[in-house]
């Protein structure tokens, strides 16, 4: 019995001891701020007019802020910017650049924390190229058989005032075979 009560007395010693009114360490509470993470997939590594390849961006905000997405050019405005370049390290022109530029009545995309934003691109092989300037005449026409590398890039602010810009860039190489 004596030898019960004194196990008694030093577990409640023990609990009293670390219960005090106020904590002697904060309680963790996660990243603050926005904190993303950026990936880019693609669906093959060999890719033709008959297997096109499409590559997967997706943007998590890790942290407890939101993030503000922006694109540098064109629309959407979500912050995801894809390019496609040849073996020399040129960016394939995928849309026309002779047709008019939509106006994109956008500002920014918000990516909350905790959320997940994905966009695709799908390759079928076609790219433009300009033929004149004057008048503008441009023309479509199939990538040759090679070795291409799909970039994704997220751009986006970690506050509404803009001034805070950071730029994830991934990359990922494929083989074209084309006609």
């Amino acid at each position: 019995m004596r030898a019960g009560a004194f196990t008694l007395s030093i577990v409640l010693g023990v609990l009293a001891a670390g219960c005090g009114s106020e904590p002697n360490r904060s309680w963790p509470i996660g990243p603050s701020g926005a904190r993303v993470e950026f990936e880019l997939h693609l669906s093959s590594a060999d890719g033709s007019a008959v297997s096109p390849i499409t590559a997967q961006a997706t943007a998590r905000n890790l942290g407890n802020a939101p993030a503000f997405g922006v694109n540098s050019r064109g629309c959407a405005c979500d912050g995801v910017e894809f390019d496609i370049l040849d073996s020399d390290g040129k960016s394939l022109l995928l849309r026309d650049p002779c047709e008019p530029v939509p106006v994109c009545l956008c500002v920014y995309m918000v990516l909350n924390g905790g959320a997940t934003y994905e966009r695709p691109l799908t390759f079928k092989g076609e790219r433009f190229r300009v033929v004149s300037m004057t008048p503008p005449t441009c023309v479509e026409e199939p990538s040759a058989s090679g070795d291409y590398v799909v970039v994704a890039r997220f751009t986006y602010f970690t506050d509404q005032a803009m001034q805070s810009r950071q730029i994830i860039e991934r990359r990922a190489p494929f083989h074209w075979t084309g006609p």
